[in-house]
């Protein structure tokens, strides 16, 4: 649990990963220094980067100040979800020191399980301790003074309307574009890339339909029901996130469990598009058609105010 105690209309950096990924964490907590509600699936491979991601929180003073941390296991027979349980079973790891070098060492884990990537987003959110949540995944960095300019226009977070920031990659080989001129002259050089854009929204606005299998539109599933609840999207013009590396074709690993996940996926996709009929009868011609979102773009068809900042 974070010591830091924010106003409730600040922001909220909402993020999730196995317990492998937890170093990233430590990098948000040391760029963003600001409120952070994160979700970590464990499972019986990942008590050694449990016990990493203890001691890396304690050794850290600003992981302790701004990180609440949320464990998620899936129970079994053999492996009930009982705190004492999880607990009991991480191992003492005080001779190792107090060095992100050496914490990465030791903090390697594969999940043997299926990602649920729209249920540790929600986690994430309800574990936020204010109103406006920035939904991050965890291998994301935001451009320079990211959470200043963010609170400015916390604010216009209202139930009736979001901010959209948008993502983008970058070439393996550059440095992080802090700033709008490096992401502008990257872009210019195709060393940069757009991807979809990531929401900050108020702790009223509905949650992620849960049970779409990671890289299913898992992702597009918020943004698109917002529409349908006549949601406005808001753009802000100097801010911004970035992940390293371009994205151009999806890897063998990667397809594989994705075609074994393609019947669940669609089986998901018609609960979610009933609900949304049901929920919400009035929009749909105004946001698109699902399909037709996936193969445009979502929300292709509404448009979106600027927020800009001037330096």
């Amino acid at each position: 649990m974070a010591s830091f105690v924010p106003s409730a209309d600040s922001v909220t950096l909402c993020t999730h990963g196995t317990i492998g990924y937890a170093k990233y964490v430590y990098e948000y907590a040391n760029n963003w220094k600001g409120p952070i509600s994160v979700s970590f699936i464990v499972d019986e491979n990942g008590f050694t980067s449990l016990a990493a991601y203890k001691l890396l929180y304690n050794c850290d003073r600003l992981m302790k100040k701004f990180v609440t941390t949320h464990i998620v296991w899936r129970e079994t027979a053999e492996s009930p979800c009982d705190p004492t349980f999880i607990t009991n079973n991480i191992i003492d790891l005080r001779p190792y020191k107090c060095d992100i070098g050496e914490y990465e060492k030791i903090s390697k884990h594969s999940l043997n399980i299926p990602y649920p990537p729209n249920t540790l987003r929600n986690i994430a959110r309800s574990g936020a301790s204010t109103n406006i949540h920035l939904i991050a995944d965890i291998e994301n960095h935001f451009s320079k003074n990211a959470k200043y300019y963010l609170n400015l226009v916390a604010p216009k977070v209202t139930k009736e309307n979001v901010i959209a920031i948008r993502r983008f990659e970058y070439d393996v080989n550059e440095k992080e574009p802090e700033t709008p001129k490096i992401l502008k002259e990257m872009l210019k050089t195709e060393k940069g890339s757009t991807w979809e854009p990531q929401l900050m929204i108020h702790a009223s606005h509905p949650y992620h339909f849960e049970g779409a299998p990671i890289r299913l539109a898992d992702q597009q599933m918020l943004p698109y029901e917002l529409c349908r609840a006549n949601v406005k999207f808001n753009v802000v013009s100097h801010v911004f996130s970035f992940h390293k590396g371009i994205k151009r074709s999806n890897t063998a690993a990667e397809l594989e469990p994705r075609e074994k996940l393609i019947h669940q996926g669609d089986l998901v996709t018609a609960y979610f598009l009933k609900h949304l009929r049901q929920k919400y009868p009035n929009f749909e011609q105004s946001c698109g058609e699902w399909e037709e979102n996936l193969r445009k773009g979502f929300l292709h068809k509404i448009s979106v105010q600027i927020l800009s900042f001037f330096y």
